[in-house]
């Protein structure tokens, strides 16, 4: 499956390929025929088999977790090869949308806090939680498939960050016990992040 709003992203390289084709302009040919078929593999979009409790919104390696403000902050790092689309992590209403333009800093680094963004304020049986999608060095833009009041189930799809970028996901600290490890890689709807303490 291929993810949502991303069909002529894959495609428009394979139409140019084809154009250098018929004039006779085989490196351009095989050039954009490749990016076609990388863009192809980016923007897969695999079912998942949704886990238990609090599951993770992105694909990649976990980078950090830390506790500030009475807050709990996991981040995940995509790289190029991982699956970009992100899902919601425990089902919830989505109470608002923050779109913040900002650096293109890579996606590991402390400064890319100052990246463009969106926020994801979630409304949960647990309070409240905040997905961030954090762009970077090589992402274009964000892609939200959502809209302020829905009512979403978790592993439902919320949007895709084009290219490398990070994800970090805040849980009220009192409420949750983290289950997931530094470094560890994890997959959207289906990894466990963190059981609830209700």
């Amino acid at each position: 499956m291929i993810a949502k709003k991303s069909l002529h992203i894959i495609f428009s390289p394979i139409l140019l390929a084809l154009f250098f084709w018929a004039v006779n302009l085989i490196p351009l040919t095989i050039l954009f025929f490749f990016f076609g078929l990388f863009n192809l593999y980016f923007f897969r979009d695999p079912a998942r088999r949704i886990g238990s409790e609090i599951v993770s919104p992105a694909d990649g390696r976990i980078m950090d977790i830390s506790e500030s403000d009475g807050k709990t902050r996991i981040s995940i790092f995509m790289n190029l090869f991982d699956v970009h689309v992100n899902r919601m992590p425990i089902d919830g209403k989505i109470v608002g949308i923050e779109r913040i333009r900002g650096k293109h800093s890579m996606a590991f680094l402390r400064r890319a806090k100052e990246n463009s963004r969106q926020k994801i304020h979630l409304d949960t049986v647990m309070g409240k939680i905040t997905i961030v999608q954090i762009a970077g060095i090589l992402a274009w833009r964000i892609v939200p498939y959502i809209t302020r009041g829905q009512m979403l189930k978790k592993g439902e799809k919320i949007g895709i960050i084009r290219f490398g970028s990070r994800v970090d996901i805040f849980f009220p600290s009192q409420k949750v016990e983290v289950s997931v490890r530094l470094h560890q890689r994890v997959k959207a709807g289906s990894s466990t992040l963190a059981h609830t303490k209700l």
